[in-house]
């Protein structure tokens, strides 16, 4: 039996040397081609499947700490509020959408001329045209954004921007407002908002309604000592704060 054993483990060591031999040789190179082709489309089915599942799952995550995040806000805990959207920026990428091939993409015609005509009602509120934002400038969801440091008052701070070419900040969600802070690396600034015209009814410079539901807790406007009609954006203990602030206070 041990001799037996032994021819066994010969005869397969032989085998496997004698393949060994061959690797690279293969008497049919079509087959190989074609096992490897198959192996290689199952392993690239199986990667796409796992990444389907993968972002399909971290969109629902992303969607709940959403509403987590909107629930500190309102809470007025913005440290926590904060935490959670830098673990939401951090998982962003993985989900973001693959850019589709050249050919698959439909002509979008209308986009140009809608673009201009937003443009030009914008143009309408503000009473004069727009530039070109200057070179330095950061880009966020199709505009640009520019921090000027400074003790300026309001309408000082909207005729710099005017004679460049924009106008001060109008902010939507927490999300733009995070960003025009961390440009302004935390300082007091600015935005492009006011009550002026009726107290009580703000609205940012391109004619849009500030709505006070997209800040929580982030927003007070209490007009608390009178005649404070221009919006600021602060920082207090570390934290953002919107706030209701006089026209001609030049400590911004």
């Amino acid at each position: 039996m041990k001799i037996a054993h032994a021819l066994i483990a010969a005869i397969v060591m032989l085998l496997s040397v004698a393949l060994l031999a061959q690797e690279g040789r293969p008497k049919d190179p079509e087959r190989l081609a074609k096992a490897r082709k198959i192996y290689l489309k199952g392993v690239a089915k199986i990667n796409e499947e796992r990444d389907q599942r993968l972002k399909s799952f971290t969109v629902r995550y992303i969607k709940e700490l959403e509403k987590i995040q909107v629930a500190y806000t309102k809470k007025g805990n913005l440290d926590a509020a904060l935490s959670v959207r830098n673990e939401i920026a951090g998982l962003e990428p993985l989900v973001a959408k693959t850019p589709e091939p050249l050919e698959a993409k439909k002509p979008e015609e209308k986009k140009p001329e809608v673009k201009r005509l937003k443009l030009r009602g914008i143009e309408e509120k503000l009473g004069h045209k727009l530039g070109k934002h200057p070179k330095d400038a950061k880009r966020y969801h199709g505009n640009y954004y520019k921090y000027f440091p400074g003790r300026i008052s309001w309408t000082e701070a909207q005729a710099r921007c005017k004679k460049l070419g924009g106008y001060l900040a109008c902010i939507k969600d927490m999300r733009e407002l995070e960003f025009v802070w961390k440009l302004a690396d935390k300082q007091d600034c600015w935005l492009g908002a006011s009550d002026a015209a009726e107290e009580g009814k703000w609205a940012w410079l391109d004619g849009t309604e500030l709505d006070r539901k997209n800040f929580g807790g982030v927003l007070s406007l209490d007009n608390k000592r009178g005649n404070q009609n221009w919006l600021s954006l602060l920082t207090v203990r570390g934290n953002m704060k919107l706030n209701d602030h006089w026209l001609n206070s030049s400590d911004k």
